[in-house]
């Protein structure tokens, strides 16, 4: 618009000189809104997502939420170490592992301040199925104020066919105050020719200290392993 005499001041905008809803999304350039500068409510970061009722929240799915992954090839151990949070006080453990010498038994140890502790401070309890084409048992097995857990009772295959696999839940890995506790539950083949045995074991054992754990260690008596383990927290609610 045209005007007579001196050119007028500029003066800043504010939101009193723009009528309401009169800035649309077409006036808005894409990508320029922060995270921050959103009005929703809950934690904004890597783990979560805006729901529809403008909250951030945890993404559904169940009540196991995924934390790691370690794995090896003919290596002499397979470790998980600091991922345990206060976010979670029941953890679980999946693992698959083959032995790479025949007639080894498998083995963890916990770790504290990334560490495996080798201290005789490992006792545990449970029983070991046998099936084999002949015959068929049931015993009890232990181990008192040993240097690790076995939770295998038998000599394993080395057979990559016929892994061992089972499952493991850790209860306060964290807590100061606690001696630490284990349950487990795995299968595997204790043949040089699987399957002409095959063994079911159910352990679960204390491990004598109160200092916070911070990871897992598996390995086998004898020889390298191969194989995987995944880290899972159990939600409180």
């Amino acid at each position: 618009m045209a005007y007579i005499g001196k050119v007028p001041s500029a003066v800043p905008i504010t939101s009193a000189d723009l009528a309401d809803s009169i800035v649309t999304s077409a006036k808005i350039a894409d990508g320029t809104i922060a995270l921050a500068d959103l009005s929703a409510t809950g934690t904004k970061d890597a783990t979560t997502f805006l729901r529809g009722d403008n909250s951030f929240a945890e993404a559904g799915g169940g009540s196991l939420v995924y934390l790691a992954t370690a794995s090896g090839s003919n290596v002499s151990s397979i470790s998980l170490d600091g991922y345990f949070t206060s976010d979670y006080t029941h953890y679980k453990v999946f693992y698959t592992t083959v032995p790479n010498t025949n007639n080894t038994d498998s083995v963890m140890r916990f770790r504290q301040s990334n560490a495996d502790v080798t201290s005789s401070i490992y006792y545990i309890a449970g029983t070991a199925s046998y099936l084999s084409s002949s015959s068929t048992s049931i015993a009890t097995n232990g181990a008192w104020g040993n240097s690790r857990f076995q939770i295998s009772s038998s000599d394993q295959t080395s057979s990559s066919a016929y892994p061992t696999t089972g499952e493991m839940v850790l209860y306060n890995p964290l807590s100061t105050t606690l001696v630490k506790t284990l349950t487990t539950n795995n299968i595997g083949y204790n043949s040089d020719t699987p399957p002409s045995a095959i063994r079911n074991h159910y352990y679960a054992g204390f491990f004598l200290s109160t200092s916070a754990i911070s990871g897992v260690t598996f390995f086998y008596e004898g020889g390298n392993i191969t194989g995987t383990i995944y880290l899972y927290g159990i939600k409180n609610s």
